[in-house]
């Protein structure tokens, strides 16, 4: 009972709930009264490992724990598994569900996967377990098999849960499940280290904790309700790339739009420079008489200048003067201007 107690306080849960998980575990794997407080410590190497507490685990290990014992998966595995499903953002209640499903498709001999290990090792999921080869390795082995036979690690499992179940534990092919296996396996003393903490800070561990679990439900839940919106775009981009044709297709097709848009865009500022250049010319051929007559005059006046720079100098000349005394030159000669700014600015 006092086992019970500092269980209940370090794992943040009801007595009775507390009471039940241990008679639970004790019973299913034929533990001794004795050897409780093992059990405890292993419970909370596991509350401090993964994203859970031993609370939670009173309510749902149930679940799983009687399937497990029965094909003597040990508690070690158990909770790291819990550890490791938890880590990788499932929920207690559905970790169990999870590995609950994932230890019938092995245990059935029936099953694809069960079929899997027997042909890469000559042994049944049973088998490997007496000889020492723990969950996480088993799962490795039937990674090995989906990527050797190019299946989906998920196909290679009679159910969606199952299938979840195993990829949970595939996390880094397995070395997540391995660390945490390695930690449960030696948690001797963590009951006691927990509950001493508990009664030094005076609950404040219980509120960091809750706090903490708090948190993480709250990523989960967040995570949860971002999941149509990811599935959305999952599908958006799925239908994107079943489009008939190839996706090359579909490029030359955007392209192609491009280059017309380009095109229209291209002509639009060719023809309104086309229509300032005709604008331009026509006030140039309403002042051509103009030019014929002020020319003369201006090559009288500046008759030295003819004699000095030739007929450019001329030209330039007569241009300039015109631009300064007359209205019409002017404007000829902006209009130009204003032609070679829009096709060529």
């Amino acid at each position: 009972m006092i086992t019970a107690t500092k269980l209940n306080k370090a794992g943040f849960g009801e007595m009775n709930q507390t009471v039940k998980l241990l008679a639970q575990t004790l019973n299913a794997y034929g533990i001794s009264y004795e050897r409780v407080e093992e059990a405890a410590d292993k419970f909370i190497k596991t509350q401090n490992s993964g994203i859970l507490t031993v609370d939670e685990m009173s309510q749902y290990l149930a679940k799983v724990i009687p399937t497990a014992a029965n094909v003597e998966v040990s508690l070690d595995q158990v909770t790291a598994a819990m550890a490791t499903l938890t880590q990788a953002g499932q929920p207690v209640s559905r970790a169990t569900t999870y590995l609950n499903r994932l230890l019938v498709d092995l245990i059935k001999t029936s099953t694809n996967v069960s079929k899997v290990l027997k042909e890469k090792t000559g042994k049944t999921f049973r088998e490997l377990q007496k000889d020492g080869v723990h969950l996480g390795e088993i799962i490795a082995l039937v990674g090995e098999a989906a990527d050797e036979t190019n299946q989906e690690f998920i196909e290679m499992f009679s159910s969606i849960r199952a299938g979840q179940g195993g990829l949970g534990i595939f996390v880094q092919d397995g070395e997540v499940f391995a660390r945490n296996l390695e930690k449960i396996s030696s948690s001797s003393g963590e009951l006691n280290k927990a509950f001493e903490q508990m009664n030094r800070f005076y609950g404040i561990p219980d509120f960091i904790n809750k706090l903490r679990v708090a948190l993480q439900k709250l990523g989960r839940g967040f995570l949860e309700g971002i999941k149509p919106l990811i599935n959305f775009i999952n599908t958006m981009v799925d239908g994107f790339l079943k489009i008939d044709g190839s996706l090359e297709s579909v490029g030359k097709a955007i392209g192609q739009l491009f280059t017309v848009f380009l095109a229209v865009f291209t002509s639009s500022i060719i023809l309104k420079g086309v229509g300032l250049l005709t604008k331009g010319i026509t006030t140039l051929s309403t002042i051509i008489s103009s030019l014929v007559v002020a020319v003369p005059k201006l090559a009288t006046a500046f008759g030295f200048l003819s004699k000095a720079a030739g007929p450019i100098a001329i030209v330039i000349t007569s241009l300039g003067v015109l631009y300064t005394k007359s209205e019409a030159v002017r404007k000829v000669i902006n209009s130009l201007l204003d032609v070679v700014v829009t096709v060529f600015g």
